[in-house]
């Protein structure tokens, strides 16, 4: 194995200072300062401690001048927090007490959605964290850090000090940590901990969210519920999740092995939200797994100074660090759509290193892809497959098992013997690019980066065979490695080695076969052409679930985005799914489209007592089922009862307007002592609840229990309890259990009438106005319409499941009919993202209207005299009313981002309404278009004091457009006319060039414009509108689905008939003749076939006419009852 050492270079250094003035005594600095709470991109705490109590002063700025102070209140713990800040921005402070000043630092902002970021992990420091680690994690100088529990010996406060404030306090100094807790760590409620902390929620399961990730916090050591868990992770859309935990859910048998409760329970909520990286400690060394159903688990090593061997290791296991090797720490590096794991040593070497990319199709677990395809195999010997998905290639051979090596090359000119046996085996072998290795005697494989591939490369790792018959198996993305520049094909060459050192090709095993002289020859290869890489590489195709906790008397809506898939291009899509773990009961089902690449199944109801819900998608011919693992989701069963934090209630799933039963276990509470207990409850938090003291329980062995219905107009219940005195409302937070309404029927497709039952249905005269009712399928558009023919009125009302529409009716026939739409994909110029401001109701950080954005707006305020708001009243606002405005004076600055879905394609248009209005002097005001880094690509703006609007692309200087300053507001059209060339109009204005090289790639994902510093009053507001993303496409045309009812409104005097005459004709039946009718009157026949004592009289099908104004004849076609009387008439019998 290479030992690499780091290439870090910023360095950040804590100086301690002692700048008393004269004739004062300072407080002494004893532990600190520390950054607490950074994951904010505009504030962050200050933390320290002194040896008295003494006040709180924090000087900060953007150099060592700082310029700005906030101060707290005065304690022997120093608590302030710094707002303001710029995101991602280094900052300088100081901080003072008593006089004083006792310490200088720097940290570095939270930093925006978008951009790339560092996380340091470290673990189970007590008795003595090492400083090298401490050192080697300044260095690296991460924008934050995550201690994995046991920061402390056993819960005292000198621990701290001697654990991680000492040897960690450079670090500390300059990024914020966030701490789980650990079985150390416990004593007096984790109370010292808590106190040296700053962090979000309960300060022990917590979570929070930092640019492109959601961060949880899983109390180990007093586990929240499963609930909870499944509230937090579905409470954040962030692409990355990543969870850490003190006692790990998988580990090899070693130190205290496995924590069964949370593997069990908690690892199933982790699968179905989606989470990617899981990390925890406890045990003392480092572990690296294999993928488990989509989840990569670490444990980390100790920075302490106590290790362990790993003993054991399972075989899902892909790195393992132990003994006296194991005190390690990890870097995790996100960028975009790929996160890297690096683990080094307190040397400095790095000892594992693996990444995850998120746009990747395969699922690398030691089984064979089933996409896999066989390109070469020996009889004895080795088999190769491979497939390729766009810029990924997947490789793999089988594993090496007992006693031997297994080694898989790639190359892209095999044109020579050029290289030694790698591993210091026999021979010589042909001149690869990389290799991918499999030692199984020592459990260990490594991947292609073995050999010098770049750093971002997908890196994966084998499983090893009493596992899954696993195979060797690797991906590689050929845009990254090859610079772009993918060749026509590669070459792949599988062989065994013997497991000791030297040891010899095993000439039998050698695929494809070679001639036997103990090398690995440039002939002896397996060639695989390469299809072109094309279109943007964006999101991973992903699947959600609403709600993303189901019931089985619940709905579940399944949404597909096929971003950049096999998919992305499908007319149409459908769903494989099963409510099963059966492999027989597979059912497909087409999906509606909702956007260029979206897709929706919507199940109104769900199997009773389903376990779960398992789906893929596909066109017909190509599939996405997420690497072969699928997409699922656990459905929790309505009458099972449900417990959280010492509360049970039967069913878990209550219904609206139907019993529920409350059991309340006062163990460990305040009232566990209590001779009576009373449920305070009411509904939808705020509403319904009982006069204080609620409603008394009835003992029940050691629990208190009663039952209530739920009333209507509930979403959830709600209750506390108490004695009278003592009040257990779970930490302020009550219980709070969501409802079902009362049950409905499901929603068929298309449009139905209900109401009136009968497709001709009469009424009387004084009847003017009738409501119908009906239902409408998820299949159709958001608008039905209806028509009355006898009135010639019309309209339109919202798509709803259940409707309901008033129409007024005329006398005699009135042939009402409903339509709904099932929209075909539009052709032309189709819209695939808008947004504007009449969408809102207010504009604020994550707000989200419109459609074809991957995320809510992102609004930043860079100093206090900066925000952002909806317009409706500024007469100066060229931008439509309402518009979305931003103002900023005094230096400040206001930003508004927001990301689309997918990048833009050749021959896309964005389009949107800026207006600049005045600008102070070197003040600024425009827009970029971004990559998903938020790195422009290109950028039109005006400078204050200057005659006319800049342009800055792909060109070696900026643009000077001509266009002079306006405050009549632009229209602009950007269009991208190949990969790297755009025109752009600006009022009529064209201009052409390409856009900016820059680092993350010229895809154009996102939206900014800013205002900065153009003034403090209304004419200097920026504002903008109406944008939206249009695409050439070719159209499907609307599926019109129609519903109808005749409603006979009878006349107000209607004459009785007169029976001309009346007979049987031959073959049977009945005629009728009337000397007279009324027009548009109906007139039927009607059958009873009793007088008395009671009348039942029926419609004779068929016979229904409306009346002319003269003869009318009423015919019966079918056979006469054995007894029947017979009757007609103009109204109903």
């Amino acid at each position: 194995m290479k030992i690499h050492p780091p290439t870090w270079l910023c360095r950040f250094a804590l100086v301690l200072a002692a700048a008393c003035p004269a004739g004062t005594t300072a407080a002494a600095l004893v532990r600190g300062p520390y950054v607490q709470m950074g994951h904010y991109t505009n504030q962050a705490t200050i933390v320290w401690r002194t040896d008295s109590s003494s006040d709180s002063a924090v000087d900060y700025g953007l150099t060592t001048s700082y310029g700005q102070t906030a101060t707290g209140p005065s304690g022997w713990q120093h608590e302030v927090t710094l707002t303001g800040l710029i995101p991602g921005t280094t900052y300088y402070y100081r901080v003072r007490s008593g006089g004083a000043t006792l310490a200088s630092a720097s940290f570095r902002s939270g930093k925006s959605p978008g951009t790339p970021f560092r996380i340091g992990l470290f673990s189970d420091a007590h008795y003595g964290a090492n400083p090298a680690i401490g050192t080697l994690l300044a260095q690296a100088a991460p924008d934050l850090l995550l201690a994995v529990g046991d920061v402390s010996d056993d819960g005292l406060y000198a621990d701290l000090d001697t654990n991680i404030f000492g040897p960690l306090g450079q670090v500390l100094s300059a990024a914020p940590l966030y701490w789980t807790p650990g079985n150390h760590d416990v004593r007096d409620d984790f109370a010292v901990c808590r106190e040296a902390f700053v962090l979000p929620g309960n300060e022990l399961s917590y979570w929070f969210e930092y640019a492109d990730a959601q961060i949880v916090s899983l109390n180990a050591e007093g586990l929240p519920g499963t609930g909870w868990l499944a509230n937090a992770l579905a409470a954040s859309s962030k692409p990355w999740k990543i969870v850490f935990f003190h006692e790990p859910a998988y580990s090899p048998d070693g130190g205290h092995g496995e924590e069964e409760t949370i593997r069990d329970q908690y690892v199933p909520i982790l699968e179905q939200h989606g989470v990617d990286l899981v990390v925890s400690g406890h045990n003392h060394f480092y572990w690296r797994s294999a993928p488990i159903d989509g989840v990569q688990y670490l444990i980390t090593g100790p920075t302490g100074s106590r290790t362990r061997e790993a003993g054991n290791t399972p075989c899902y296991s892909q790195w393992v660090v132990n003994g006296s090797e194991a005190q390690t720490f990890i870097l995790l590096d996100i960028a975009g759509t790929r996160l890297r794991v690096q683990t080094f040593d307190a040397a400095g070497n790095l000892r594992d290193e693996t990444a995850l990319d998120r746009t990747c199709p395969f699922a690398l677990d030691g089984e064979l892809d089933p996409g896999a395809v066989q390109v070469a195999a020996r009889p004895g010997g080795q088999t190769i497959w491979a497939v390729q998905s766009n810029n990924f290639l997947y490789v793999a051979t089988p594993d090496a098992g007992e006693g031997s090596d297994a080694f898989l090359f790639l190359a892209s000119a095999p044109d020579a013997l050029a290289n030694p046996a790698p591993w210091g085996k026999a021979g010589n072998t042909l001149a690869y690019d990389a290799f991918l290795a499999d030692e199984n005697d020592n459990n260990y494989s490594h991947g292609f980066a073995e050999d010098g591939l770049a750093a971002d490369v997908t890196m994966i790792r084998t499983a090893t065979p009493w596992c899954n018959n696993g195979v060797l198996e690797a991906v590689i993305d050929l845009s990254a490695y090859y610079g772009g520049a993918v060749p026509d094909s590669v070459f792949l060459a599988a062989a065994l080695y013997g497991n000791a050192d030297a040891g010899a090709l095993a000439a039998a095993s050698q695929c494809p076969a070679g001639n036997g002289d103990g090398n690995l020859d440039p002939d002896e290869v397996v060639e695989i052409p390469l299809s072109p890489v094309t279109g943007p590489v964006g999101p991973a195709p992903s699947a959600s679930f609403s709600p993303p906790t189901p019931v089985d008397c619940g709905s579940i809506t399944v949404t597909f985005n096929a971003a950049t898939s096999v998919l992305a291009n499908a007319a149409t899509v459908s769903a494989f799914y099963h409510f099963s773990t059966n492999s027989d009961d597979w059912v497909l089902a087409d999906m509606s489209r909702t956007g260029s690449n979206t897709f929706v199944l919507v199940f109104d109801s769900v199997p009773d007592n389903a376990p779960q819900l398992e789906v893929c998608f596909t066109d017909g011919i190509h599939w996405e089922n997420r690497g072969g693992a699928n997409w699922k989701v656990v459905i929790r069963d309505c009458e099972a009862p449900l417990t959280v934090s010492r509360v049970t209630i039967t069913p878990g799933v209550p219904t609206v307007g139907q019993p529920v039963a409350v059991s309340y276990d006062p163990a460990g509470g305040g009232l566990a002592a209590a001779s009576i207990v009373n449920i305070h409850h009411g509904y939808n938090r705020t509403e319904g609840w009982t006069a204080v003291p609620g409603v008394p329980m009835t003992k029940s062995g050691a629990a208190w229990t009663c039952s209530y219905v739920v009333p209507e107009g509930a979403l959830s219940i709600t209750m506390c309890f108490n004695d009278g005195t003592t009040w257990d409302n779970n930490g302020g937070a009550d219980w709070d259990f969501p409802v079902m309404a009362a049950a409905r029927p499901p929603v068929p497709a298309d449009v139905v009438i209900t109401n009136p039952p009968a497709s001709v249905f009469q009424v009387d005269h004084d009847i003017t106005q009738f409501v119908l009712e009906g239902t409408a399928g998820y299949n159709l558009a958001g608008t039905l319409y209806w028509t009355n023919s006898a009135t010639g009125q019309g309209g339109s009302f919202p798509r709803t499941p259940f409707w309901s529409q008033s129409v007024e009716l005329a006398v005699g026939a009135n042939d009402l009919q409903i339509t709904g739409i099932i929209p075909g994909a539009p052709g032309g110029a189709v819209t695939i993202a808008w947004d504007r401001a009449s969408a809102y109701t207010e504009w604020a950080n994550d707000s989200a209207q419109g459609s074809g954005w991957s995320a809510g707006w992102t609004l930043f305020a860079e100093g206090e005299t900066a925000g952002h708001f909806l317009d409706t009243v500024s007469t100066n606002c060229s931008a439509g009313s309402p518009a979305f405005g931003l103002w900023a004076n005094n230096g400040a600055t206001a930003r508004a981002r927001r990301p689309l879905a997918e990048a833009l394609q050749p021959g896309d248009t964005l389009s949107f309404v800026l207006d600049n209005n005045w600008i102070n002097d070197g003040g600024s005001s425009g827009f970029s278009l971004e990559n998903t880094h938020g790195e422009a690509l290109l950028t039109l703006y005006f400078i204050g004091g200057e005659t006319v609007y800049k342009l800055q692309d792909g060109s070696p200087e900026i643009r000077e457009t001509g266009m002079s300053w306006t405050g009549d507001g632009v229209t602009v059209a950007f269009t991208l006319d190949s990969a790297t060339n755009y025109t752009l109009v600006v009022n009529g204005n064209s201009f052409t060039g390409t856009l900016i090289p820059a680092a993350g790639g010229t895809g154009v994902q996102q939206f900014q414009t800013w205002n900065y510093n153009c003034g403090p009053d209304t004419e200097r507001n920026v504002y903008f509108n109406n944008l939206q993303v249009t695409r050439s496409q070719s159209g499907e045309e609307d599926v019109h689905r129609v519903a109808t009812v005749s409603i006979i409104r009878l006349s107000g005097d209607i004459p009785e008939p007169f029976i001309a005459g009346m007979n049987a004709p031959e073959g049977g039946g009945l005629r009728i003749s009337m000397a007279n009718s009324v027009p548009d009157v109906p007139y039927a026949i009607y059958v009873s076939e009793t007088l008395i004592p009671t009348q039942n009289w029926q419609l004779v099908t068929g016979t229904l006419q409306a009346g002319n104004g003269g003869t009318l004849e009423l015919v019966m076609t079918n056979d006469l009852p054995v007894c029947g009387f017979y009757r007609i008439g103009g109204g109903q019998p």
